[in-house]
């Protein structure tokens, strides 16, 4: 008696299907390979502009709306920070996160 595989009569059944699902595949992969669009792209962002108080050197200490680079400016030892003007606050943001962690301030005005 030959070996038969316990469920071979399925097998006719299934091979059709499994067919008729590449076909489809292949048939959808023509349609949009030949359709003549590309997927649509998001508009390329304008460049904005870095707020002035990044750009801007502060020319005193105790300057706001600007960066102090304490290695350039001063006795070249310290902290580097921004200074930032918020309606009635000025806010001082260290450079160094491990720094800053503990030492950002809000001051009034």
């Amino acid at each position: 008696m030959k070996y038969q595989p316990k469920h071979a009569d399925r097998l006719p059944m299934v091979a059709p299907m499994i067919v008729a699902v590449l076909v489809t595949l292949v048939a959808v992969g023509v349609l949009i390979m030949t359709s003549g669009s590309a997927p649509a792209q998001a508009a390329p962002t304008p460049h904005r502009p870095s707020p002035v108080w990044m750009t801007t050197a502060c020319e005193y200490e105790d300057s706001t709306d600007c960066f102090w680079n304490a290695r350039v400016r001063g006795n070249g030892e310290g902290h580097s920070y921004y200074a930032v003007q918020m309606k009635h606050r000025v806010c001082i943001l260290f450079w160094q996160r491990a720094y800053a962690a503990k030492h950002d301030r809000c001051f009034r005005d």
